[in-house]
């Protein structure tokens, strides 16, 4: 109810970057919620905002393409996805360093959908990208790093290679137990997954 009013307050404003900072909240709200379409629609409404304004939006132009992608992809339109995130990064160049959050998103959401085309190459070779690009972010160990840890396993198990996999899922576990995290739905996650490659070795 909150995300409809501030919406709908800025909904008139020349102020484009206020607008579309509200509609980025308002999105994140309806995805979490489950409320796809809705959130569909916010971020179009973003995206089109952005691109009327690209230059008093800046690196948000990047952000409303990268926040669209995984509702694209929940719907199966993984080449528009693909595109829009391609786009991004060649946007962020010029606004963000490569190490920023949005960068990091945007490869790890193109991993994804390289692993769904079943091109694991390119997919495992994003996701070890990403988990380089967020360990110098973080310093070391976190949760963050710890999840892609648990992604880049998935991306190694797609592809077949399961003694990789199997040490991708156990450095997840580890990083998890150092930051005294070893309950967090990651860890237990990489835990899961542990297990089912351990299976399919036998």
């Amino acid at each position: 109810a909150l995300g409809v009013r501030a919406a709908r307050a800025v909904q008139d404003s020349a102020d484009s970057a206020l607008v579309v900072d509200v509609l980025f909240q308002y999105t994140n709200v309806l995805r979490e919620t489950d409320a796809l379409d809705a959130a569909r629609a916010a971020a179009e409404r973003a995206l089109a905002v952005c691109e009327s304004a690209p230059i008093a939006c800046g690196h948000r132009l990047a952000r409303a393409r990268i926040q669209l992608a995984p509702i694209l992809t929940r719907s199966g339109e993984f080449e528009r996805a693909r595109v829009g995130l391609e786009t991004a990064l060649v946007d962020l160049e010029g606004w963000l360093p490569a190490g920023h959050p949005l960068h990091i998103d945007a490869l790890s959401l193109l991993a994804a959908i390289d692993g769904e085309r079943g091109q694991h190459d390119t997919a495992i070779a994003r996701a070890e990208a990403v988990v380089d690009l967020q360990r110098a972010a973080s310093g070391g160990d976190s949760v963050t790093v710890g999840g892609y840890l648990n992604a880049l396993g998935g991306r190694y198990s797609a592809a077949g290679r399961d003694a990789d996999a199997l040490a991708a899922y156990r450095e997840s576990s580890a990083v998890f137990a150092r930051i005294g995290q070893a309950e967090h739905p990651y860890a237990l996650a990489a835990l899961g997954n542990t297990a089912s490659v351990l299976s399919r070795l036998g």
